[in-house]
């Protein structure tokens, strides 16, 4: 990967990844784990994050999904986590996945459009 560049906003896309390891480090339980992963995949450079934690249940995934405005579980939340990271992954020209088991985890990847080095 060292040979392989994004053009992104940094500011908005360290955002979107905080919001993304916020939503992890949430679900997870005390000294759980959070992975944070890279990868090529051919003209693109995907970003993951995976946390062990409760799940997002179905009725839920469902609603996301459906790219819902503003979908929370927490008592707290506006809901707008989950759109922020579509929208500042859309206006990248990427892709935004999330997949998740109820009681097992989520998986949340952004695949970015990637521009190589000058040689």
């Amino acid at each position: 990967l060292s040979d392989t560049r994004i053009v992104c906003n940094s500011q908005t896309m360290i955002g979107a990844l905080s919001n993304l390891v916020n939503n992890a480090l949430q679900a997870s339980d005390m000294g759980a784990n959070i992975q944070l992963n890279t990868r090529r995949e051919n003209n693109d450079i995907v970003i993951s994050i995976e946390d062990s934690g409760c799940g997002i249940p179905e009725n839920i995934m469902q609603r996301l999904q459906q790219e819902e405005a503003f979908v929370s579980t927490k008592s707290q939340g506006t809901g707008l986590g989950i759109a922020v990271v579509r929208a500042v992954v859309k206006a990248h020209q990427g892709e935004f996945e999330l997949l998740s088991k109820e009681g097992r985890g989520t998986q949340a990847s952004i695949k970015l459009p990637c521009v190589h080095a000058a040689q």
